[in-house]
């Protein structure tokens, strides 16, 4: 059970590590909330479109895009081909590896891309930068870089790549409105670079030493800290930073290896329970030890008490912040 054995941890480090995992579900909820308001385009799309902005010849491998996303290279290569119909990548096989495809953003998506940094920064600077004080902005960026350094180099970029640090006056992004300062970007960019990598080097552990998928343990680890294992679909969909069909679609895989099923809310015909099954808590409680000795080696473990303490100090105003606005 993952409760079980998050009770292992000491106080600090387990809130830490919760106010880590929800602060980018809310933050990256919100922003994408923002920028497809403000613009019309998803936050997964204007991800893509950054990482081969930041690259001076604009050229990415499909799996190095997923490495740097959180992705597998199916779900970076759905998105691609979306991408390449509207016209704002073109795809084509690597020059150096027959078997990689090489994804390079066409003068089309540069134009999108500059369009949606400035709504994207505003969204940051108020949902993020504005919420927290300087020092804790210093003293988060720096204790994430150092979780970023940590990782393997070929999750979170090898040294020595062309991909320039986004909104730099060294991006080849044009204008003011596409920058931060100084002090803002060493607090933003480690928090957007922890996610991606850190979640697929979490995952990829999972899936290599257990053989379950992160979307599975997420669901049921998130169904054991509830009583009787149970959370109403929409709860859960939150929970995830899922779409209501996203996390119907989920379920549905659960129900088919009989890890989860459904029941109705008492005394709610319209309200629908997710319930995590016996075989379910099974299959946690199994891969459970090797998810947690994987999240203490890539992140507890790099983190003394007094930074722990600040980190969640900082994210938990973030999510609470984020909560408060929400409907």
């Amino acid at each position: 059970m993952d409760e079980h054995y998050l009770k292992q941890w000491t106080w600090d480090e387990r809130q830490a590590w919760i106010a880590l995992v929800e602060s980018h579900h809310y933050l990256l909820a919100r922003l994408d909330a923002d920028l497809i308001a403000r613009t019309g385009t998803t936050l997964a799309t204007y991800e893509v479109l950054l990482h081969l902005g930041n690259r001076r010849d604009r050229t990415a491998t499909i799996t190095d895009l997923a490495r740097a996303c959180g992705l597998t290279t199916t779900g970076m290569a759905k998105r691609i081909g979306q991408l390449d119909r509207e016209g704002l990548v073109t795809r084509a096989s690597s020059s150096t590896d027959r078997r990689a495809v090489s994804v390079t953003l066409t003068d089309a998506g540069v134009a999108r891309l500059e369009e949606l940094v400035p709504a994207h920064l505003r969204a940051v600077r108020a949902h993020f930068l504005d919420v927290l004080e300087p020092a804790e902005l210093d003293a988060l960026g720096s204790v994430l870089a150092r979780i970023v350094d940590a990782l393997p180099p070929e999750v979170r970029g090898v040294e020595g790549s062309d991909e320039a640090e986004p909104y730099s006056p060294a991006s080849p992004l044009r204008g003011r409105s596409t920058r931060l300062t100084d002090a803002e970007r060493r607090a933003w960019l480690p928090f957007l670079r922890v996610h991606g990598p850190l979640q697929y080097t979490l995952e990829d552990e999972l899936r290599t030493e257990t053989g379950v998928p992160a979307a599975h343990y997420e669901v049921l680890a998130l169904l054991s800290r509830e009583p009787g294992w149970q959370m109403r679909m929409n709860v859960l969909a939150e929970r995830c930073g899922l779409t209501r069909s996203g996390v119907t679609r989920r379920l549905d895989m659960l129900e088919e290896e009989g890890l989860a099923e459904r029941k109705a809310v008492p005394g709610d015909r319209r309200g629908t329970l997710a319930v995590m099954t016996p075989v379910g808590y099974a299959v946690l409680d199994r891969a459970a030890p090797s998810h947690m000795a994987s999240v203490r080696r890539h992140f507890l473990d790099l983190v003394d008490e007094q930074e722990l303490l600040q980190l969640f100090k900082a994210l938990n105003r973030v999510v609470q912040r984020i909560r408060s606005e929400m409907p």
